[in-house]
């Protein structure tokens, strides 16, 4: 299983939201380089739930099971520390 590590939440799965103009699909690639230089070899849809914000409105997170090929190193990984095996 692959992790991050948060700088405030601590070990917890890569994730995010979705960027205007970007599909779910897109987002899990992108998240999970961004937050631990991971490449996706596959890509399967498993899930999706709602939670609400702190406004009351619906937020719905869509979770995907992502086979890795590689890990590379990035200069950066944004909120968190890096990947965690």
């Amino acid at each position: 299983l692959l992790f991050t590590h948060h700088q405030q939440r601590g070990i917890e799965f890569p994730g995010g939201k979705v960027e205007i103009s970007e599909q779910s699909k897109e987002a899990v690639i992108r998240e999970l380089y961004e937050e631990t230089g991971a490449i996706a070899k596959f890509i399967y849809y498993f899930a999706q739930y709602r939670i609400k914000t702190e406004h009351d409105e619906p937020f719905i997170k869509d979770v995907y099971f992502v086979e890795v090929s590689h890990l590379e190193y990035v200069d950066t990984y944004y909120e968190t520390l890096g990947p965690c095996l």
